[in-house]
């Protein structure tokens, strides 16, 4: 059962607050007492990506990730794949990965069974 789900169940209403990425330049907002360029801060964008926790905090490379990696989890593992009762989470993964490397493109399905035999 999805969060938003067990507030409806609870109450019988709920209120959905959408949270998105950072934009580059949120980022740097975020970022504006840093020492680094912005050449670097971009880097730590493209790397950590705009997650607005990460941003804010003072976290080291492997912590950044372990924070990245439990916000996937939680949503791939928890909110999509119980959800819909996928069984082959190796298989799913590599076609999350192939969906998330290939935004903003357009693909088939060939595609996808192209990249999984990869």
């Amino acid at each position: 059962m999805k969060s938003s789900e067990i507030s409806t169940y609870l109450s019988g209403r709920y209120i959905s607050i959408p949270i998105s990425t950072l934009s580059f330049a949120e980022y740097l907002e975020f970022k504006k007492n840093s020492h680094l360029s912005v050449r670097e801060l971009l880097n730590e964008y493209l790397r950590f990506g705009g997650l607005p926790f990460i941003a804010l905090g003072n976290f080291d490379e492997r912590s950044s990730y372990q924070i990245a990696e439990g916000i996937y989890n939680s949503v791939i593992t928890n909110d999509i794949a119980r959800r819909h009762s996928i069984m082959n989470y190796d298989l799913f993964n590599k076609v999350v990965k192939f969906i998330v490397e290939n935004v903003g493109r357009t693909f088939s399905a060939n595609a996808i069974v192209k990249f999984h035999k990869k």
